[in-house]
């Protein structure tokens, strides 16, 4: 874990902003060209931080009493030499500090890099939903994938 690498919950909504709302980064966090609303109270921001300084988070919404919906932000010289470490760090710190027993990730079928980041990372590939998500204004296939609490420490265990 080099780097001077940490992982850890925020609130702060100006480290958040920094980050999604990055003009490399923005597209993912828009809709019809109006910015996500930033909510510390129902979001769970897991920030990534080299040296004291944010590069990256990660955004976990509950979907119910057992699943949490992850997503994924990252500076983009940042995306390959720290994104897989940090995301095992995070995703041991949201089984450790919470009850939830299973993330699961929807991403468009056009995002395949963001596909094979979860692949990679021990996720598996559960579905597809057909012609429900957007891009580029066109209506495009959804992948789900998840990992459940077990899942996970047998991936770190490897």
């Amino acid at each position: 874990m080099g780097f001077g690498l940490i992982v850890k919950r925020t609130h702060n909504k100006n480290e958040i902003e920094s980050i999604i709302y990055h003009d490399k980064i923005i597209h993912l966090s828009t809709e019809n060209g109006i910015k996500t609303e930033i909510n510390t109270d129902k979001v769970c921001w897991i920030g990534t931080y080299i040296n004291n300084k944010i590069v990256g988070l990660f955004a976990f919404e509950p979907l119910n009493k057992v699943s949490l919906d992850g997503h994924c932000y990252f500076l983009p010289e940042h995306r390959k030499n720290i994104s897989s470490e940090s995301y095992k760090l995070t995703l041991k710190l949201i089984f450790d500090l919470y009850d939830y027993k299973k993330i699961i990730v929807k991403c468009s079928s056009k995002d395949w890099h963001v596909k094979n980041f979860c692949l990679n990372s021990g996720f598996k590939l559960e579905g597809k939903t057909e012609k429900s998500a957007l891009h580029k204004d066109r209506l495009v296939d959804e992948y789900i994938l998840g990992m459940t609490k077990e899942q996970f420490l047998e991936y770190i265990n490897v």
